[in-house]
């Protein structure tokens, strides 16, 4: 985590840090995090456990300045409020994710089928290719047409080949990052159900994934 020496700007706590790391919002703060459980744990350590010690129980993030009457109230607003939107954030980065699965696995379908009709259609130009099955009058230039006809679609068979694997990696790969959101987000809920703060240390935010 980092902390700006520089007073960070109004622009600087609403947008979401590029890398997809959590900012903490509260005044005076702008440190920044990995996961949303680093920042529940900071907020409740240094934020909402200092503040209470002074009987202060005064929500400090950016715009609201809500007060409570004890710990356990500006808790559950903090949880509430705050960090679930973060975690609502999660979900839809996990509905994208579905929605790319869903456009990779069509587009999948595709490549397969386009390769076998390349598959088709130059095993049928192979078959007509030899000079005894020509039946036209210029026989030699009708081969030399085939045989550049077979190596063009060879080639685009190749290609295409080359980009489903690409696909199939890129599938892979997004499958993998959904399930390890999906289990994570499942044990953050699970764990702030229980009252717990700050004993996880995934669930990435703006949809990355931190593994320690």
């Amino acid at each position: 985590m980092s902390q700006s020496s520089d007073t960070p700007s109004l622009s600087s706590f609403l947008t979401p840090p590029a890398d997809g790391r959590c900012l903490c919002n509260w005044s005076n703060c702008a440190m920044d995090f990995i996961s949303i459980n680093e920042l529940d744990q900071h907020i409740h350590s240094e934020h909402i456990g200092i503040d209470a010690v002074k009987k202060q129980f005064i929500c400090f993030w950016l715009g609201c300045y809500a007060f409570f009457n004890n710990k356990e109230e500006l808790e559950e607003h903090i949880n509430h409020i705050h960090i679930d939107t973060m975690l609502n954030e999660e979900e839809e980065v996990l509905d994208d994710s579905l929605m790319e699965i869903d456009t990779l696995e069509h587009e999948n379908k595709l490549l397969h089928k386009l390769i076998k009709e390349q598959t088709k259609e130059i095993n049928k130009l192979k078959e007509h290719s030899n000079l005894d099955k020509v039946v036209i009058n210029d026989a030699e230039n009708d081969l030399i047409i085939k045989k550049d006809t077979i190596a063009l679609l060879e080639e685009q068979k190749r290609l295409t080949e080359i980009k489903l694997g690409h696909l199939h990696a890129r599938l892979s790969t997004r499958a993998q990052t959904r399930t390890i959101q999906k289990e994570e987000a499942s044990k953050y809920n699970h764990h702030r159900r229980n009252g717990a703060h700050g004993s996880l240390n995934l669930i990435g935010c703006a949809g990355s994934t931190s593994v320690r």
